[in-house]
């Protein structure tokens, strides 16, 4: 496991057999994050609003949000490492951020079954 910031070279290492197929990814990192925004708010109100109507009320503020924010989205990157090939014990996890996208990330450099991908 090793930690980065911001982009890092891809493995050398990596030879992929003829089986081999790449995700297609886009590079846009700003589009990825508002593509993703409506899933986020999604995914709050499934939580909220059970929650609101057995009568638990939120009280939002800006600094709550965002210690929030700091907290869980790390913890989010942490359990989908959980899920990479030899867990948290691989040389090819890393985990990081990158100040392009505004985004922490944990990632797998290296072959991945597609059914650990969807575990992941």
């Amino acid at each position: 496991m090793k930690f980065i910031l911001n982009e890092f070279s891809d493995d050398p290492n990596f030879q992929p057999d003829e089986n081999w197929t790449p995700l297609k990814e886009s590079s846009n990192l700003w589009a990825v994050q508002v593509q993703a925004t409506p899933f986020a708010i999604v995914n709050v109100l499934l939580v909220i609003l059970p929650m609101w109507l057995i009568g638990v009320s939120f009280r939002f503020d800006v600094l709550t949000t965002f210690v929030s924010l700091l907290i869980f989205i790390p913890l989010h990157e942490f359990i989908h490492a959980l899920f990479f090939p030899k867990n948290l014990m691989s040389e090819n996890v890393y985990f990081g951020f990158t100040s392009k996208g505004l985004a922490p990330f944990a990632t797998y450099i290296g072959e991945m079954k597609r059914n650990t991908f969807i575990r992941v």
